[in-house]
């Protein structure tokens, strides 16, 4: 019986030293691919565009508001001088105007996160290949993304997002 069991010690540590060999050689590490977007002076600036775009046609949006609203305090004031036909006339002006405000609207909306989806899409891409290049060129067994994931914890030694960020830039200053 003992002799049983020794050889099933000694069989038992043969079978754990070449995993414990192949863990040691194993190298991992996650990313924050979100991180790296709004970090990056790439993403930084893209999303500043983003911004700027969205900053004007808002001022387009508030001077169609406010054209819109002198159009109804005019015809406040106007409304019991008006001829009915004038009346109707004006009502149709409003209400064209609050058309024309509710597609730029709705236009405004569309094109925002169009450009925001195409932004994000491409900048994705792009730090996928570094990370998937940074993986091979220094020998990464996994690298994970943890943005959206199920990750609870992991240690920050494995934490490679700033290097990312930083690879990131260099390949956009190109």
């Amino acid at each position: 019986m003992s002799r049983t069991f020794t050889c099933g010690v000694i069989l038992t540590l043969f079978l754990l030293v070449p995993i414990v060999q192949a863990e040691e050689s194993m190298k991992f590490g996650y990313v924050d691919i979100q991180k790296v977007i709004f970090s990056s002076a790439y993403g930084q600036t893209e999303v500043q565009k983003l911004k700027d775009f969205q900053e004007k046609r808002q001022k387009k949006i508030s001077d169609v508001e406010e054209q819109l609203n002198q159009m109804e305090r005019e015809f406040q004031k106007q409304s019991f001088t008006l001829t009915e036909d004038a009346k109707n006339v004006k009502g149709e002006e409003i209400r064209t105007k609050k058309l024309e405000l509710k597609r730029l609207l709705e236009d405004s909306e569309y094109e925002l996160d169009r450009r925001k989806k195409a932004m994000l899409d491409l900048m994705q891409q792009d730090i996928v290949l570094i990370i998937q290049k940074l993986g091979t060129d220094e020998k990464y067994s996994l690298i994970l993304e943890v943005t959206g994931s199920n990750v609870v914890y992991a240690n920050t030694a494995y934490d490679i997002t700033d290097r990312v960020v930083a690879l990131y830039d260099k390949s956009k200053t190109k």
